[in-house]
C-alpha cells in the first residue's frame, strides 16, 4: 500500500521563473480593433469585424483617414490597459514583480509589432490636426 505523500504542496511562485513569466504573459489578451493592413485589406475575417469602422465618418478626414485615426486609438487605449494590469500583478509578490518586467515588455512589444503592420499613410497629418486643435 503507498504512503500518503507528505510534501508540500507547490505554488504558484514555486515554480521556476521562466514558467510564472510564461504563464504571466498569457493572463492578458489584446482588444486590439486592427482593421486595415499595409495594402488597406482587413486583417480578420468580416465577420469578426466591428461595424463601427465602417459607420462613423470623421468630419474632415477621408474614411481612410478616419480608420487609421481609430486604430491608434485603440493603439492607445490597449498600451493603458497593459499598464493597469501590469501594476495589477506587480503588487501580488516581490517574485511577480520581478517577472512582470519581462512580461510587460513582450506585451509592449507584441503591440508595436502589431502596430507596425498597419499602414497610417496620413498619422502627421491626422496628429498635426489634432494638435492644432488643442
Amino acid at each position: 500500500m503507498s504512503q500518503p505523500s507528505t510534501s508540500i504542496p507547490i505554488s504558484f511562485l514555486d515554480l521556476p521563473r521562466e514558467i510564472r513569466q510564461k504563464i504571466l504573459k498569457q493572463t492578458f489578451n489584446p482588444e486590439l480593433d486592427v482593421r486595415l493592413s499595409p495594402k488597406s485589406q482587413p486583417l480578420y475575417p468580416e465577420e469578426n469585424m466591428n461595424c463601427r469602422w465602417n459607420s462613423i465618418r470623421v468630419p474632415g478626414h477621408t474614411e481612410k483617414q478616419a480608420a487609421e485615426m481609430r486604430c491608434v486609438e485603440d493603439w492607445m487605449r490597449e498600451k493603458t490597459r497593459i499598464g493597469k494590469w501590469h501594476e495589477n500583478l506587480v503588487s501580488v509578490d516581490v517574485l511577480v514583480e520581478e517577472d512582470m518586467h519581462w512580461v510587460a515588455n513582450e506585451w509592449y512589444e507584441e503591440l508595436s509589432d502589431l502596430f507596425g503592420m498597419l499602414s497610417f499613410e496620413n498619422l502627421g497629418k491626422n496628429l498635426s490636426r489634432r494638435s492644432s486643435r488643442s
